[in-house]
């Protein structure tokens, strides 16, 4: 027997795939506009995964995801973009949305995010 699909309201499997997916796209966006960038350099902070958590959390956008999705978007922060970017965000001298990576690091840390941390950001 064939089954007929309601485009307005998919399976449960679909639904959790469609949520997160919007999630992981929106959090990607936001977290990218609030500055993410990646290890250590000229302010002389320490640059790592629980520095960038920390100011994940005082961000807006960021601040109400669990700590596994924070741990799992610093990782991929500190993989892909500058350290000289994160540590002037870490150093409250750029703002959000000022570190911007080229296309293909964009695309690869949209990439890996989708892959790696929409799962944990979708258990909000």
């Amino acid at each position: 027997m064939s089954r007929v699909l309601n485009p307005v309201r998919p399976l449960n499997s679909e639904r959790q795939s469609v949520r997160s997916s919007i999630a992981a796209r929106i959090t990607v966006s936001a977290l990218l506009a609030a500055g993410l960038a990646a290890c250590g350099g000229g302010g002389g902070g320490v640059v790592n995964q629980s520095a960038v958590v920390a100011k994940m959390k005082t961000e807006a956008e960021s601040k109400d995801l669990p700590q596994a999705a924070l741990e799992c978007v610093a990782d991929v922060m500190i993989k892909h973009y500058s350290k000289d970017d994160i540590q002037a965000w870490l150093d409250g001298r750029k703002k959000s949305g000022e570190i911007k990576g080229t296309k293909e690091v964009e695309a690869a840390a949209t990439k890996e995010l989708e892959e790696k941390c929409s799962g944990k950001i979708a258990q909000r």
